[in-house]
């Protein structure tokens, strides 16, 4: 049985835990906090019985960059470790996420980016969830590869 609920602060180690095991990109400490005590009841992790944090989504509310007045969600990491793949646990998360943002926020739409080779990913986030394409980011990992930016519109 899995509890998902709000993350907070002292949940930023094993947080980092879930994301090492899941993603090439790894944030600083700092800017889990950043987000987290910065919009409180946006970020949620899933929990195993142990209190092993085995999924997680961060996220924040910020202004839109050439209208500082509205305001945009922004998934900003998204992970489930491998045992728990495939079970609906991202949907669930990322459903969450969503109702807490535009319950306590009036966004104009939610913001995420993703490799453009991860297909899983995309499958979910097209084709579950409802997300477009608004556009590529060329270059905009580490290593090179270019990210497709997708947007919910509310």
């Amino acid at each position: 049985m899995l509890n998902i609920r709000p993350a907070n602060p002292k949940d930023i180690i094993n947080l980092q835990r879930c994301n090492q095991l899941c993603l090439p990109e790894n944030y600083v400490a700092q800017f889990w906090i950043h987000c987290i005590v910065s919009w409180p009841n946006t970020s949620f992790l899933a929990e195993d019985a142990s209190g092993r944090v085995v999924g997680y989504v961060l996220a924040s509310v910020e202004p839109v960059d050439d209208h500082p007045h509205l305001l945009v969600g922004h998934i900003n990491s998204l992970a489930v470790i491998r045992p728990y793949r495939r079970l609906g646990l991202a949907k669930r998360l990322m459903d969450i996420s969503k109702e807490s943002m535009t319950s306590m926020h009036y966004i104009q739409y939610i913001q995420l980016n993703v490799r453009i080779s991860n297909r899983a990913a995309l499958a979910l986030y097209r084709d579950v969830l409802g997300y477009t394409i608004y556009r590529v980011e060329h270059n905009y990992y580490a290593d090179g590869e270019d990210a497709f930016c997708m947007r919910l519109w509310i």
